[in-house]
């Protein structure tokens, strides 16, 4: 009886210490007035600062993979241009960017083939390289190929630099699956700044589903990879949920798969959502204060749990990408309006630009941005 009663104590001293880390976190305030529109038409944007203070956004659009430049934090826009053409048959999509250590640019992307499918055009990963801050891009690069059919393809791949200059590229694979509707998360890594990639290995898988979506992050203190997936699998809950697969610096995967009873795959939520309740398709990003913050689509207090009704939501987290609470959504959308596939810029100054495809349901989505900061 002693033993139960101690142990007791130790799971309330372990909520309380949880509920009062999620009452301690701030709410993102967002800027009134009007979003700013990025690209007329497009899904998938991203936002980086660049090392020269500029803000580069990329998106895929009708054209294909296209970038457009900020001087002034967000509130305008330059006219986008593409840097990487859709081939005939095949829609470049997912395009993810990022500024390495000597300033050259990556952005990756997602070949998707249309149908009628055929051998020689597959799903795939790739990147643009430049050398000319976004001047000039280089051909594609091959980072990864999947099968030419849709259900055994590859999605939606994101970058990290190490300190050591080791660069990585997640991705989500269904290659691996073909017999099964299964899908883990897949690592390529680059040592000589993605102009050649190593053989993918698994990082993260659930048996049985389909974890997706990965977006990484290092953190600056605790010297840890986190990334941030959607995870279909969670008992008691038969949607996807927002959750963290990690790994220390020293180890960077070596210790094997991140598995469904893994210490290192959580929720982020500090408390366990309502059974339901959808946060797919999310984002990390780290806060100059040491706070993350973590965004997805999601049907809470949505008309319905379909994703032509979600809306954007953010949330804040601790330095350690943990017990997320306080959500806002910066768009504020009414029920006839939808925000996916959204993604996060925090600068380096504070600004929180929150970023996300608009639109209603059956119509081209354009890209919007609004702009929040930390009341710190």
């Amino acid at each position: 009886m002693r033993g139960k009663i101690v142990m007791l104590c130790i799971a309330l001293c372990v909520m309380m210490q949880h509920d009062m880390r999620a009452a301690n976190l701030p709410v993102v305030q967002w800027e009134p007035g009007e979003a700013v529109c990025i690209f007329p038409m497009g899904n998938y944007c991203r936002i980086i600062e660049l090392h020269d203070g500029r803000l580069m956004a990329t998106a895929e659009t009708p054209r294909g993979i296209e970038i457009s430049l900020s001087h002034d934090e967000g509130l305008s826009w330059e006219p986008s241009q593409v840097v990487a053409a859709n081939p005939e048959g095949i829609a470049y999509a997912v395009p993810d960017l990022i500024q390495l250590d000597d300033h050259s640019l990556l952005i990756g992307f997602n070949p998707r083939p249309r149908k009628p499918y055929s051998p020689e055009r597959r799903f795939g990963i790739r990147a643009v390289r430049s050398t000319d801050a976004g001047h000039t891009w280089s051909e594609p690069i091959v980072i990864f190929d999947a099968s030419h059919l849709f259900i055994d393809g590859c999605w939606e791949p994101s970058f990290v630099q190490l300190p050591s200059g080791e660069l990585h590229c997640y991705f989500a694979n269904e290659n691996e699956y073909r017999t099964s509707n299964e899908q883990c998360i897949s690592l390529s890594r680059s040592f000589d700044g993605g102009k050649s990639w190593t053989r993918h290995e698994c990082i993260s898988f659930r048996a049985g589903h389909r974890d997706g979506m990965p977006v990484p992050i290092l953190l600056r203190e605790q010297r840890e990879v986190v990334v941030i997936i959607e995870d279909n699998g969670w008992p008691g809950h038969d949607n996807f949920l927002a959750t963290t697969v990690r790994t220390s610096l020293n180890d960077l995967w070596q210790s094997g798969v991140v598995t469904a009873d893994s210490p290192e795959r959580e929720f982020i939520f500090a408390e366990e959502p309502q059974r339901g309740i959808v946060s797919a398709a999310p984002y990390l990003r780290q806060h100059p204060s040491g706070l993350t913050l973590a965004s997805y689509q999601g049907s809470e207090g949505r008309p319905s749990h379909l994703m032509e009704t979600m809306d954007m939501f953010v949330l804040v987290g601790d330095a350690d990408a943990r017990h997320f609470a306080s959500p806002t959504r910066p768009f504020q959308l009414d029920e006839h309006h939808h925000a996916l596939w959204n993604s996060l810029c925090v600068t380096r100054s504070g600004l929180i630009l929150a970023v996300a495809s608009i639109g209603e349901k059956g119509k081209p989505n354009q890209i919007l941005v609004k702009r929040g900061r930390l009341p710190l």
